[in-house]
């Protein structure tokens, strides 16, 4: 298991989880109630792909919106209370992480908390009549299945404890280990994998877009292209230098400061076509 540090919902946590099939999300791969291929699969995959595509902020902004439901901001509100409570009485080392992945780094899993060395923990806080009917049933809710499941999948755990919370009544814990469900799930994630990779290669396929390494796509820049890519760093530089003299002359800035704010941009800019083109560089200066 890989373990990454830091806080859920951050910009951090949307970027580990890119393009990552999520325990959450298990139950668009495999239907819990007849452990079958969910009908969902495709679009969960041509969502994991289009969140892939989507290099800049908007991704986060689009996924990280707060959602104004009353149910999911109680379950927030009260969960530090909830893992309190599971902490104290279980009198079991508790450690908050933001994203697991397993160790293929194909799947992953942001749990409530990793246990000692053997668990995991995964906790609901739901309104007061769903809670109660998880007294009732004792039993792993059907929804939650996959997720459960999942995370024992990712982190390699010996067992999970699902663990419901309300203030007005007494908590529900049931510990899950792993068992005929687990391998289904397992099996089913290891074809969706397989499903997942062919789709994303034939997109790619489909838009032309080549393969290739970082130093494969340096070398495909000829030499004519990358004089003219130098050529047009240096005019903006240039630019840039102009631009700092007429701020000088207008606003009466230190000529000194600006001369040496250029040279600063002038050095940006060669390290620049250094990385991209691996070739020797004339001053520009």
């Amino acid at each position: 298991m890989k373990i990454f540090e830091g806080a859920q919902l951050s910009n951090e946590w949307w970027e580990v989880r890119r393009g990552v099939p999520t325990a959450s999300e298990f139950d668009r791969i495999l239907t819990p109630a007849t452990q079958k291929p969910s009908a969902s699969q495709d679009e969960f995959i041509a969502e994991l792909i289009s969140d892939l595509i989507c290099q800049n902020p908007n991704y986060f902004t689009e996924k990280g919106t707060p959602v104004n439901n009353y149910a999911i901001q109680n379950g927030k509100n009260q969960e530090p209370d909830a893992r309190r409570w599971y902490a104290m009485n279980t009198d079991l080392p508790v450690r908050q992480v933001m994203f697991c992945k397993d160790d293929s780094d194909r799947f992953g899993c942001s749990p409530d908390a990793l246990v000692g060395d053997d668990g995991a923990l995964e906790l609901k806080v739901p309104l007061a009549k769903t809670h109660a009917l998880y007294l009732l049933k004792q039993e792993l809710p059907r929804e939650y299945k996959c997720q459960v499941h999942g995370t024992l999948i990712v982190t390699g755990r010996k067992w999970v404890d699902f663990c419901s919370y309300n203030s007005a009544m007494q908590p529900f814990k049931l510990r899950v280990t792993p068992d005929q469900f687990t391998e289904a799930l397992k099996e089913e994630l290891d074809r969706f994998w397989v499903k997942y990779q062919d789709m994303l290669a034939s997109l790619k396929r489909a838009a032309n877009v080549p393969e290739v390494s970082a130093d494969q796509a340096m070398r495909l820049i000829t030499d004519d292209e990358f004089r003219r890519l130098e050529a047009d760093i240096e005019r903006r530089v240039l630019d840039f230098g102009r631009m700092l003299t007429w701020a000088n002359e207008r606003y009466h800035l230190d000529m000194k400061s600006a001369i040496d704010l250029r040279q600063l941009r002038l050095m940006d800019f060669h390290d620049l076509i250094g990385v991209i083109g691996k070739k020797p560089l004339k001053s520009a200066v």
